[in-house]
């Protein structure tokens, strides 16, 4: 399996760094392991080099991170779940 954000789905994700400044952004994709070890809620995505960055939610904590597309999907063993919803997260919580 792929970690595929969708075509679609990459039209509302803004390009790195643009949400900066911002202390509450959007949240656009949400990856999960299939096992329940991580969460990892996508509030940006660059395409061509599959670099994502968000809120990366294991047992190490809550934490805000740069991870490559392949780098979850291998941590993942292959199998991440998707769930593409827009949601407004606080990176409070």
């Amino acid at each position: 399996m792929d970690v595929a954000i969708t075509e679609e789905t990459q039209k509302h994700i803004p390009p790195l760094y643009e949400t900066y400044s911002e202390l509450d952004p959007w949240v656009h994709a949400k990856l999960s392991s299939r096992e329940g070890k991580w969460t990892f809620y996508v509030i940006e995505y660059d395409a061509s080099t599959r670099m994502c960055f968000g809120k990366l939610v294991d047992e190490g904590g809550r934490n805000l991170v740069y991870r490559n597309a392949d780098q979850l999907l291998s941590g993942a063993g292959g199998v991440i779940e998707h769930d593409w919803k827009v949601c407004r997260m606080s990176l409070c919580e």
